[in-house]
Order: C-alpha cells, then sequence, then structure tokens
C-alpha cells in the first residue's frame, strides 16, 4: 500500500527513470563487468580491478587491457611457441617446454593452450619427476651388478670382522 502511494505520488518521475535505470542493467550484463563491494563477490571466471569484477581471459589467451566501467578485459591470443593453460588474468604466457635431453621425445606438441609433453624413446624411461634422467636396460643391469657386489662386500667385511673378533677372544 505503502509502495503504491509513493508510485503514484512520484508517478512522472519514477516512469521517468525506470528506462533509464533497464539501461544501466542491460549495459552492466553486456560489458561482463560488474560493480561489487567487495571481490569475494566475483565468479571463479572473473577477477577484482577497481572496483568491478572484470571477465577473465580464456585459456590460449593473455590480458593486454583491464577493464574498466563499460569496457571488458581486452586479451589476445598467445605467440606461437607461447600457452595458457588456464582462465587467467597474467599479462604474458608461459614459454613452451622444449624436449632438449637426450632420448627424450615429443609426445604431444605445445599449443597455444597446453604445454608440450615429453616423453623418452621406447627402451628408455625417467628417473625423476623433476628432471629426464633416461637410462637404459643395460645402465640398470650393470647399476643392479653394482649393487650387488657392494653387497657381497658389506656381507664379507662384517664376516671377517666376526671372525677377528673370535680368534682375538679365543
Amino acid at each position: 500500500m505503502i509502495a503504491h502511494i509513493i508510485w503514484h505520488s512520484q508517478g512522472q518521475h519514477m516512469r521517468k527513470l525506470l528506462p533509464c535505470v533497464l539501461l544501466l542493467l542491460i549495459v552492466g550484463v553486456v560489458t561482463g563487468q560488474r560493480s561489487v563491494s567487495n571481490k569475494g563477490d566475483c565468479s571463479k571466471n572473473e577477477y577484482w580491478s577497481d572496483g568491478l569484477c572484470c571477465d577473465k581471459c580464456a585459456p590460449g589467451y593473455k590480458l593486454i587491457k583491464k577493464c574498466s566501467s563499460g569496457v571488458q578485459s581486452e586479451c589476445v591470443k598467445c605467440s606461437d611457441g607461447m600457452y595458457q593453460d588456464s582462465m587467467n588474468y597474467f599479462p604474458n604466457c608461459f614459454r613452451c617446454q622444449k624436449c632438449t635431453k637426450r632420448h627424450a621425445v615429443v609426445i604431444s606438441p605445445c599449443t597455444h593452450q597446453n604445454n608440450t609433453v615429453c616423453g623418452c624413446q621406447p627402451g628408455f624411461r625417467k628417473r625423476s619427476l623433476n628432471v629426464v634422467l633416461i637410462s637404459s636396460p643395460i645402465f640398470n643391469l650393470v647399476l643392479v651388478l653394482w649393487q650387488m657386489s657392494l653387497l657381497v662386500l658389506i656381507i664379507l667385511v662384517i664376516h671377517i670382522s666376526f671372525f677377528v673378533r673370535q680368534v682375538l677372544v679365543d
């Protein structure tokens, strides 16, 4: 009832303001950013900038200009040899990895959205998660023989020391 009275008492002014309010709402939706009270109100595909929630750049793109009131963020595709694998607002793309280690091969080439995936030639394998240390089956056999030789040597030293103690005690 009160709202009805206010509407009629200010009817002319309200009717003139309604199209303006609707236009502002539409502009906020179309431009891709919205004004919010704090950065926690931005969605996961938005970032906080100067009181606005702005669209992030899509994977494969980098930010070249932040959004402003009425203007969306401006993004460009990553250059060849560069990638960006997630929604972002970074000014740079990442340099693609090169498979330069010995016996390394490209499993999946770099794209604007994904880094290069390196693997090993057949008969070789990675020895570490961080560094591609690749070894052959022959190297592994030599390593096992070396480890077994050390084990035999340790056992021999233990037996000799036990024998020497027995001789000294007797």
